[in-house]
């Protein structure tokens, strides 16, 4: 079913059901999350994010704070796996790993400017 996720979700919003679009989406986030893929996770989860906004106000904000607590979970871990990775390389590549942190898509990440 997760497999799928990503289509379903785009069949309802298409069709206006925001609910149901935003439960796959959140699904599809899940999956990302699984495979490590944070920064999709992300992208994913925004974009419920924005459906949110379609929702009445009695499910809005309790279906905005969830997607924001989950969205967070996976910044986090984004920026802990980027860390991981600059701190793993050799201390005799010292050079490396700060130009591997100053890059500006990395400096982003860090930032939580996805």
């Amino acid at each position: 079913m997760s497999d799928a996720a990503p289509d379903l979700a785009d069949h309802f919003e298409k069709a206006a059901d925001w609910a149901r679009a935003i439960k796959y989406l959140r699904l599809a986030g899940d999956r990302a999350g699984k495979r490590y893929a944070h920064r999709d996770a992300t992208v994913l989860l925004q974009q419920a994010l924005g459906l949110a906004d379609k929702l009445s106000d009695a499910d809005r904000a309790a279906t905005e704070t969830e997607i924001l607590e989950t969205l967070e979970y996976h910044r986090e871990l984004s920026r802990a796996t980027i860390f991981k990775l600059a701190n793993s390389l050799p201390a005799k590549k010292e050079p490396s790993r700060h130009t591997y942190l100053s890059a500006p898509v990395v400096r982003n990440m860090i930032a939580g400017a996805d």
